[in-house]
């Protein structure tokens, strides 16, 4: 869709960057940024509940900065608990 996004691991950790992003400069053209954020985190609840439903996964983010509230980049840190083989359904 136009992201320039990258899964980065450190310290054990994963996370997801977006350092530009077309919704973002969508929301700012259109004077709608306060909405950018509540959306994103909708899109990564809602794929994360999905993913987590067909895996047995249990899986969640903190949204730790964005773009528009004057980040440098939108970075997300993902967590997950494993659950069944996704092979074994």
């Amino acid at each position: 869709m136009g992201e320039d996004a990258a899964v980065e691991e450190s310290g054990g950790e994963v996370f997801v960057r977006h350092s530009d992003c077309p919704w973002f400069h969508w929301h700012k053209r259109l004077g709608l940024l306060a909405e950018d954020r509540p959306g994103c985190d909708a899109w990564f609840a809602a794929t994360f509940e999905e993913l987590g439903r067909r895996t047995g996964a249990n899986i969640s983010f903190e949204t730790l900065e964005t773009l528009p509230e004057g980040g440098s980049c939108c970075l997300r840190r993902i967590r997950a608990q494993s659950g069944r083989d996704p092979g074994g359904a």
